[in-house]
């Protein structure tokens, strides 16, 4: 099952590549001081590390918790509080760095719904904003809490449901079992087949697919047959006929593969961009895919024209308004925006997508981890060994 349980959202670390930067004019790069504004900068949080040890910084730059933890998570938005480890044990502090919950975790993970998870003893529990252990440390694996309060659990390699209170709310009897998304549906497992459960543990969708995956606006792939297709909330489906299927974008389109070629399909079936792509990829939120053709990356609109040729040796889908891509020769990654024009050159060594507020994590040479703007300069000089998303707590 490709959604898993226990997500231990730590800090968010890129991933070195084994290629250096040379030449690249990189230098000027990590001098260069953007000028665009972001919003409320002051009150965006981030955890970020140097010389092992962790802390946070805002938007600006500027240290806003002090560089003396062990490890650092970032913050949630809606409770305002962050994991943190220190002298060897996990708590979580306040968005002023004030401790709110005593270190006495051997883990501890993001809050989500006022519930965060913990570990003591290699065993997974539940706590609320004001520590109290609502579900004991008492199971192998726990999810994070779902808006319908339940979360997913595991004990002696079965899976079932626990709510807030502590009870088993659907019993573990699942080989496995994925978190409940916002149409109160549960992907689960049994004798080798997949089907989706209610917060009742009423099956919903009978349990007779070879493989499906989570809701996502509205529709689950699954697979019959050996065939993928997709269904809606009251099992109805759009029929089984594709090799291969990712799930609907927000746009309400999907990429399938037909045959050997990929295209997309809307919620009624109907094609919409002809099967003529290598490979396709899910549509952002911008209204553009990544595609490939003879093993070079690309991007279309949602008309199936191309913004960038497939020309790229490697690319990553668009976040934020833009798309990373890399340089086949250096291997090394730059932005395009959605005319395809670029943002910045190939100087990055690792990136990440940009967030919704204008940021983007890249790391440099020297291994480095900074923040691009949307003008394509740092905003935040790249000196962090490692430098988490930023979270509105203020």
């Amino acid at each position: 099952m490709r959604t898993r349980m226990r997500n231990r959202m730590g800090l968010l670390a890129l991933a070195l590549s084994a290629t250096l930067l040379s030449g690249c004019g990189t230098d000027n790069l990590q001098k260069a001081d953007s000028k665009v504004e972001i919003e409320a900068a002051d009150s965006l949080l981030a955890p970020a590390c140097i010389n092992g040890k962790y802390g946070y910084i805002d938007a600006n730059g500027d240290i806003t918790i002090q560089f003396k933890y062990e490890d650092a998570q970032v913050f949630s938005e809606d409770d305002r509080l962050a994991s943190v480890k220190f002298s060897g044990k996990y708590g979580y502090l306040d968005a002023n760095g004030e401790k709110a919950i005593d270190y006495s975790y051997d883990y501890a993970g993001v809050f989500h719904h006022g519930y965060a998870v913990v570990c003591k003893d290699s065993l997974y529990g539940v706590i609320d904003t004001d520590g109290n252990e609502v579900v004991a440390c008492a199971y192998d694996t726990i999810g994070n809490v779902a808006a319908n309060g339940l979360a997913v659990f595991s004990t002696n390699d079965t899976y079932g449901y626990v709510d807030m209170k502590g009870n088993v709310a659907i019993k573990a009897v699942y080989e496995d079992a994925a978190e409940f998304t916002d149409n109160g549906l549960a992907l689960v497992k049994k004798d080798g087949k997949y089907g989706f459960i209610d917060s009742t543990g009423e099956v919903v969708i009978p349990l007779e697919y070879e493989y499906a995956e989570s809701f996502k606006n509205g529709y689950a792939v699954a697979v019959k047959n050996k065939k993928n297709g997709f269904l809606d909330a009251e099992g109805e489906a759009i029929p089984f006929t594709y090799e291969t299927a990712f799930g609907f974008a927000s746009n309400g389109l999907a990429a399938v593969q037909i045959g050997d070629k990929w295209g997309y399909i809307n919620a009624a079936g109907e094609t919409v961009i002809e099967p003529v792509y290598a490979t396709a990829y899910s549509f952002s939120d911008a209204g553009i895919a990544m595609v490939t053709e003879d093993g070079k990356y690309g991007y279309i609109d949602e008309n199936g024209s191309y913004i960038v040729k497939p020309e790229l040796a490697f690319a990553q889908s668009f976040a934020g308004g833009y798309g990373a891509v890399q340089d086949g020769e250096s291997g090394l990654w730059g932005f395009v925006d959605p005319s395809g024009n670029q943002l910045t050159k190939p100087v990055f060594k690792a990136v990440n997508g940009f967030a919704d507020n204008g940021l983007c994590i890249v790391q440099l040479e020297n291994g480095k981890c900074g923040l691009l703007a949307t003008d394509g300069k740092l905003k935040v000089e790249a000196k962090y060994t490692a430098l988490g998303n930023f979270v509105k707590v203020r």
